[in-house]
């Protein structure tokens, strides 16, 4: 630094003090805060119900050595607190004064509504996590038909934390996963309305222990599982209904939004020799083309996608390309036949633009929105017709074009 100014080399100096002074000011260490993994929100009369999962560090260690006691350990290695307050904000606090380290959400990724809170209208809700300093738009939205206390209470079998159960299966696909930065754009946006996944306790009911002693634990009732079962729907913020999975699996089509791994099974009719086929999604794509001519408007989804049969229980012969076409329109048909159902219950009965058909023609045609569809889009959302079309190519049959029942007489 020889050739610099000596002004510049006290500034240099300066600003390498300034960081290496500023490196742990102000920081949280670990010892000082606890981790939000889940939280769930409900609504009694006027009351806001907010629960938090956080997970116990010294039950969650002992557990990945496995065996013995330590394998019970992790079915208590998190606490769901919850306080009640006419504000979210109010029960929060409520919360973090019953314990002694900060509440740290950055790493929260899982907000579950409860179904009363959901119907009420979760706008005010939404705008706490938008405006609360630690930011959660990229967490997860899920809702359940009863409390979201008692989903995020529920003791999971395989993930030693529920919130990390929900995180998983909303990334394989099969279900609808909402971020909250996108649940809001859709709320505050003209031409689509919000849904999210809907999560449920099934079978039974789910039993823990809060003991940390390790004894008398009680693992969950093997009668009971925690999963996604499709999809809540949103008019404005207020849950209007529900799909299920089927319907979901629907959904996921006409928004694009079905990944690669997915699966399509047929039922093969009783007149082909029966049985059933199923192939896996290797290319899925849907596109959304509306249209403004004549009177009315109106749109047409386009779905094309390319399959690898896995799985054939039926006696059609794989190895014959006139039997593969004949697969390809069965697929086709069972296609078309899935979007129709979730077309028909959303536009008729929920009446809620989730598909975001508004948003599209704002796109195509943004005069003709502002000027005429935006302020009629309640009243012409639920009569436009929609055609579909779907293409699907079977690329290959898997390792074997025969069946085990060749061999069957």
């Amino acid at each position: 630094m020889g050739g610099f100014p000596r002004w510049l080399r006290v500034f240099l100096a300066s600003c390498a003090a300034s960081l290496l002074l500023s490196g742990c000011w102000s920081r949280n260490e670990i010892n000082d805060i606890v981790v939000v993994t889940a939280v769930g929100i409900d609504k009694q009369k006027d009351q806001y119900i907010v629960s938090l999962q956080v997970p116990i560090s010294r039950l969650l260690g002992p557990a990945i050595s496995g065996g013995g006691t330590n394998t019970k350990l992790v079915s208590d290695a998190a606490r769901t607190m919850s306080e009640t307050g006419v504000t979210i904000m109010e029960a929060y606090r409520k919360i973090q004064q019953k314990i002694p380290r900060e509440i740290y959400f950055t790493h929260n990724r899982i907000i579950v509504f409860g179904e009363e809170m959901a119907q009420s209208g979760i706008l005010p809700v939404m705008d706490f996590f938008e405006r609360y300093r630690q930011p959660q738009l990229a967490s997860y939205i899920l809702v359940t038909k009863g409390r979201a206390a008692d989903v995020l209470s529920y003791k999971p079998k395989i993930e030693s934390l529920a919130g990390h159960q929900f995180r998983e299966e909303l990334t394989n696909g099969s279900v609808l996963a909402v971020h909250a930065k996108d649940f809001m754009n859709a709320l505050m946006d003209d031409g689509i309305e919000p849904a999210a996944g809907q999560v449920e306790i099934i079978s039974g009911d789910a039993r823990g222990n809060s003991e940390e002693t390790g004894q008398n634990l009680k693992l969950p009732d093997e009668k009971t599982t925690i999963a996604m079962l499709g999809t809540a729907v949103f008019k404005e913020d207020k849950l209007v209904g529900w799909l299920d999975d089927e319907e979901t699996r629907g959904l996921l089509w006409i928004k694009n939004e079905v990944k690669s791994g997915g699966v399509i099974t047929i039922a093969i009719p009783e007149t082909e020799g029966g049985g059933k086929i199923s192939a896996q999604l290797n290319v899925c794509n849907t596109k959304m083309i509306p249209n403004i001519g004549g009177d009315e408007p109106s749109l047409r989804l386009r779905i094309e996608s390319h399959v690898e049969i896995f799985e054939n229980s039926s006696r059609l012969d794989l190895s014959d390309p006139q039997t593969v076409e004949k697969v390809e329109k069965m697929m086709e048909t069972d296609a078309l036949n899935r979007i129709g159902e979730v077309l028909d219950k959303v536009q008729k009965e929920l009446r809620a633009d989730i598909f975001g058909f508004g948003d599209a023609f704002y796109r195509k045609y943004p005069k003709v929105w502002n000027h005429e569809l935006k302020k009629q889009w309640d009243d012409r959302f639920p009569y436009l017709p929609v055609q579909v079309t779907a293409k699907v190519k079977v690329e290959g049959t898997g390792l074997s074009n025969k069946t085990y029942r060749d061999g069957v007489k």
